[in-house]
């Protein structure tokens, strides 16, 4: 978690607008499901993000929970 707890408040505030904004655009797109892409976010995300950022998390590993052809391990927030 120290590589995003010591980083500046602007820093952290863009980096969650790019996870938000590129979390959307894997939920909207269907490559997701068309390729069998399981999507999990592992780390202490909940504890940082934003509660709009962890709703779009929760969407997408619901979402792909079923597939099994391949895997997209995301770390945020990890030690």
């Amino acid at each position: 978690m120290k590589n995003v707890t010591s980083q500046k408040k602007e820093t952290i505030y863009y980096l969650f607008k790019i996870y938000s904004s590129w979390l959307t655009k894997l939920l909207i797109r269907k490559e997701l499901v068309k390729h069998k892409i399981r999507v999990k976010v592992i780390g202490r995300f909940k504890e940082l993000l934003p509660k709009e950022t962890i709703k779009i998390i929760n969407e997408i590993e619901k979402a792909t929970e079923k597939n099994s052809g391949m895997f997209l391990n995301i770390l945020i927030g990890y030690n």
